[in-house]
């Protein structure tokens, strides 16, 4: 039913907007004009004189009387009748949404409510008083070009079913060709097809739209900018959720994101090859070690071929902790071997890496081994004792071939092993190669930095690597397979007249657990708390600086082990550390008893990794490296140093991107830190060392020291860096941050 009210039409002929003038308008006119005027704030009708208060007045419209054909109110409109008093009639609806009942006789009588009534033209009809729309309800009518009051928004036509229907509705029905007959939505019943194209039974009426709400237009780079930060939100919690829970985090499954890249076909002149990386860990030994009548063959290297003065190792400076940092390329307090003892309170288990029953859990070995890395993307990898790599994996996580450690194996199985392994034909033979060497670690730790022994011991492997290089050129390799020869952390000679008798400083048997050699993690029992054994140690601090107590959360932050931001195997780490000077060594008196007052061992390893003499090797050679050298680098670059060398894709790790880690080293770089040894007590040193023929030359001293292992770079191979990579490795450094803090939120597997 559609009711009508009429309004003198000469009441109005002095009206802007319903003017004779606007008569002939068509519709898309007539609707930039009343736009014109909303967005000028103007009154649709006569002006109203200024200064006149408003008088609250009932006023009587007369609406004619329904009839029998008239169609039902239609109960979705969005008013329901709210706001008006009908009175002369029945107001009643059925429950079924039937027509209003109403006497046939009587015309109904509407009371408009009597606010907002202009004394001066009581007939008017503000337009404040028509349920006004929402501010919401103006954004969907700009948006999405519908309203609930019927009728389209869209640039060429923005009328609103309120002002005229000006287009089919839903609500309003209907066309207007002309704005003389207006259409109310409060009053219209049906949107049916046989009603829509009737005429309005509307007169002209004045229409106050003072406060109506005006259309607020957003600047397009506003909404630009908006749109492009929600984009760059939803990629960066993407790759968030994809590196926590993406299979990056050890044997819990394969992840998803790896590309693949099509295998490159190299040849020696008589065999394909894929390309192929020789890895040969030397643990323990130092780059002071090289000399050119000790060590001919890694001088050569060191001379001729690539690779960087020295390698920083990472805190610890242990075996276990620094072999899996190598080839997953995170920090120790990142991928779980936090030492070579350690206690897990989660797991409530120790490690001991000499126990295989207390090693071999994969629950302790974190990150994603390169092995892991190199299958995933259809690289083989074959392992001649690793540490790790005797751990309980499953087939698909293991390496293709693991042998054993073997402590007393001659040196020249080693090299029968690998050779086998690179004669084999394309199909079976290893793309990877990993080999430990525990010769010098072994020496060094039976009799210190120096001496015979050891001297002999370093000539033996400098043989090994020699013959390597040999079987690489009698098989026209060395444009085909890389080399790299590098090694875990270096060695410190030990005294009785540096030890620190823990038992001197605290009672040991309020603690429960003893972790990490030769600094000590503390983890007391139930009669002492964290604060008060820290406050205990604390006190006793010698002036000397032999040795210094942290709590977990106040070690370096440059040690990347605890500290603030604390680490993925956080838990892992004692709540008390005393960490000793380089050379001291902590253990009680009935231990120094059982040594018969004699320490052993005469050298060890573990302390600050800056410090001189604990420094890496690595040298390169082969088709991956140039024919120059990198500035000192942090060994966790190595394994994606390693992924570079085979064409594969890293999985998340703590290293720089390359092209900051590789950083060319000037031709006049000099070592700028204390002579070797660089501690404050005598000792006797392998003498002649090349390093110090090649870098520390007196009178120059313009190289740096690294302060965590990553010094910032522009160049990569002496080329420029690309805005690009830079910003690529931002982007990865701030994901990184992103996923540890989320890691630190949701738990860890």
């Amino acid at each position: 039913m559609r009711h009508s009210i009429d309004t003198p039409a000469d009441d109005y002929s002095d009206s802007e907007l319903l003017s004779d003038s606007n008569m002939d308008m068509d519709a898309d006119e007539l609707d930039a004009e009343i736009l014109d005027g909303l967005g000028n704030g103007k009154k649709l009708g006569m002006s109203k004189p200024k200064n006149q208060k408003k008088a609250k007045k009932s006023v009587k419209i007369e609406v004619p009387a329904a009839s029998d054909e008239s169609p039902a109110y239609d109960e979705s409109s969005p008013y329901g009748g709210q706001g008006l008093d009908y009175e002369g009639g029945d107001q009643s609806r059925d429950a079924s949404g039937e027509n209003l009942t109403s006497s046939q006789d009587q015309p109904k009588t509407v009371h408009w409510p009597e606010e907002d009534i202009d004394e001066n033209y009581p007939d008017a009809i503000p337009l404040k008083e028509v349920k006004k729309p929402k501010k919401n309800t103006l954004k969907s009518i700009i948006k999405k070009g519908k309203s609930k009051f019927g009728g389209n928004s869209s640039e060429d036509s923005s009328s609103y079913s309120l002002l005229g229907g000006g287009r089919r509705s839903s609500l309003s029905g209907g066309r207007s060709g002309r704005y003389n007959k207006v259409n109310f939505n409060r009053f219209a019943t049906d949107s049916s097809d046989e009603d829509s194209d009737a005429d309005s039974d509307f007169g002209q009426i004045s229409i106050d739209v003072e406060n109506r709400p005006r259309r607020k237009v957003r600047h397009q780079n506003t909404k630009t900018l908006n749109l492009l930060l929600f984009a760059l939100l939803i990629i960066a919690v993407y790759f968030i959720l994809t590196l926590t829970f993406g299979g990056n985090t050890g044997p819990k499954g394969r992840p998803s994101t790896y590309k693949s890249r099509e295998k490159i076909l190299l040849n020696n002149g008589t065999h394909d090859f894929h390309p192929t990386t020789l890895v040969i860990s030397l643990d323990g030994f130092h780059p002071h070690y090289i000399s050119p009548e000790l060590t001919p063959h890694l001088d050569n290297l060191m001379r001729k071929e690539s690779g960087a003065p020295y390698m920083l190792p990472s805190f610890p400076t242990s075996t276990f902790p620094n072999h899996w940092t190598l080839i997953t390329g995170l920090y120790p307090s990142s991928h779980g071997i936090v030492g070579n003892t350690f206690f897990d309170p989660d797991l409530n288990k120790q490690f001991v890496n000499t126990d295989p029953s207390r090693s071999r859990d994969v629950a302790f070995w974190g990150g994603e081994p390169i092995w892991q890395t190199l299958s995933y993307q259809n690289v083989s990898t074959a392992v001649h004792m690793w540490p790790g790599s005797e751990a309980n994996w499953l087939p698909e996580d293991a390496p293709l071939i693991v042998d054993p450690f073997n402590q007393t194996e001659a040196l020249y199985k080693k090299l029968d092993r690998l050779t086998e392994w690179l004669d084999r034909p394309i199909q079976t033979r290893p793309e990877l190669m990993l080999t430990y060497v525990p010769t010098v670690d072994t020496l060094g730790h039976v009799h210190g930095i120096s001496g015979s022994e050891l001297e002999q011991g370093i000539h033996e492997v400098d043989l090994l690597v020699g013959a390597f290089r040999e079987a690489l050129d009698n098989r026209n390799l060395t444009d085909v397979v890389n080399l790299v020869v590098l090694s875990d952390h270096g060695m410190a000679p030990t005294s009785d007249e540096r030890l620190i008798f823990l038992d001197d400083l605290i009672d040991v048997g309020q603690i429960d657990h003893l972790d990490g050699w030769p600094l000590v993690g503390l983890r007391p029992g139930n009669n002492m708390t964290e604060s008060e054994l820290f406050n205990i140690l604390k006190k006793q601090e010698p002036e000397n600086e032999s040795w210094k107590v942290y709590t977990r959360k106040n070690l370096p932050a440059r040690w990347n082990f605890g500290g603030k931001t604390g680490g993925r195997y956080q838990n892992r780490l004692a709540p008390v550390w005393i960490i000793p000077k380089t050379g001291w060594s902590i253990l009680t008196h009935d231990d120094y008893a059982k040594m018969d007052n004699s320490y052993q061992p005469h050298g060890t390893h573990g302390y600050d990794n800056r410090d001189i003499l604990m420094r890496a090797l690595f040298l390169g050679s082969g088709p991956y490296f140039p024919d120059f050298k990198f500035e000192p680098f942090s060994n966790v670059n190595v394994y994606s140093i390693l992924c570079d060398t085979l064409h594969v894709y890293p999985s998340k790790n703590d290293a720089q991107p390359l092209t900051k880690a590789l950083v060319r080293l000037n031709d006049d770089w000099q070592d700028d830190s204390d002579l070797y040894p660089g501690v404050d007590f005598s000792t006797s040193v392998v003498e002649g060392s090349t390093y110090d023929e090649l870098y520390r030359t007196e009178g120059h001293a313009n190289g740096s020291v690294p302060t965590n292992g990553q010094e910032p770079s522009s160049q990569k191979g002496g080329k420029k860096q690309s805005w690009a990579d830079y910003l690529k490795g931002q982007t990865n450094e701030a994901i990184d941050w992103l996923a540890d803090k989320w890691a630190g939120i949701v738990g860890h597997d």
